[in-house]
């Protein structure tokens, strides 16, 4: 099991996942997410599943994909290449055994694609986002959280933070690290995996401070150990007013204060 997201946004895709291998004899951690060409075409992977299928799939589709496909040809090159693998491990349950995400920019487009239970190929994904593995789970943060036409600096910040929901909410089957891959629409440039760490929980810290406002309203456990409910509603009241604020006031840092009076 895993996380594995992928976002359409304004200026480009984006992938996310954790880096956790479980449901073996022993959780391992590892890669999830690849950028498979850079450029000419763009494709980037990402799959939930064990690692043994994962790999394969990841090896045999890298080696298929050759520079200056077109985006028809790079698409049935993949479906190959999962048809492949999935006759050397038959699918379970109608799930095949590598659930996978893919990003393709090529001539001027760019498409998500996942395989649904009991199909091998590819289907595009129509939606703003998607999310495999822990789906429910991930779709839930990426529905309240995403918007469409969201541009990709945006796009991570809701991306690392339903990644870390997701190792918090769902242990064992989710954890390691979070990795995003960018594939920007703009033809010519390169799609890149981002790893570091302190990176991600700069975006993770940008909405867990609004996630844990929701404690402050609600008791502690038993009434000897909260707050009395009169102090309750007038924090979940103070804090509705200061969102209400800051949806309608405009506020400048210091520095755009100084700017604008000059």
């Amino acid at each position: 099991m895993t996380i594995a997201a992928g976002f359409r946004c304004y200026d480009g895709l984006l992938l996310a996942s954790d880096t956790l291998y479980s449901g073996g004899a022993n959780n391992t951690y590892g890669e999830k997410i690849w950028v498979l060409r850079a450029n000419d075409p763009a494709v980037v992977f990402a799959g939930s599943g064990t690692v043994g299928p994962l790999t394969r799939a990841r090896d045999e589709i890298e080696r298929r994909i050759k520079p200056g496909m077109s985006f028809q040809r790079t698409l049935d090159t993949i479906d190959a290449a999962l048809l492949k693998v999935d006759r050397k491990f038959p699918a379970r349950d109608g799930w095949p055994h590598v659930q996978a995400l893919v990003a393709i920019r090529a001539e001027g487009h760019s498409r998500l694609y996942q395989n649904v239970p009991r199909e091998t190929a590819l289907s595009p994904v129509d939606a703003a986002h998607v999310c495999i593995g822990q789906e429910a789970l991930g779709n839930y943060f990426a529905e309240s959280l995403f918007r469409e036409g969201m541009v990709l600096e945006w796009a991570e910040i809701v991306a690392a933070y339903l990644v870390a929901n997701c190792k918090q909410f769902a242990s064992g089957f989710c954890g390691g690290e979070t990795h995003l891959a960018v594939v920007p629409s703009k033809e010519g440039s390169s799609a890149f995996v981002k790893t570091d760490q302190r990176y991600m929980q700069e975006l993770e810290s940008y909405l867990f401070g609004i996630g844990h406002a929701l404690r402050a309203v609600l008791p502690g456990g038993s009434p000897a150990m909260s707050a009395t409910a009169a102090t309750l509603k007038a924090r979940a009241k103070f804090i509705i007013e200061a969102i209400d604020q800051a949806e309608t006031d405009s506020y400048l840092l210091p520095h755009e204060e100084a700017d604008g009076e000059a």
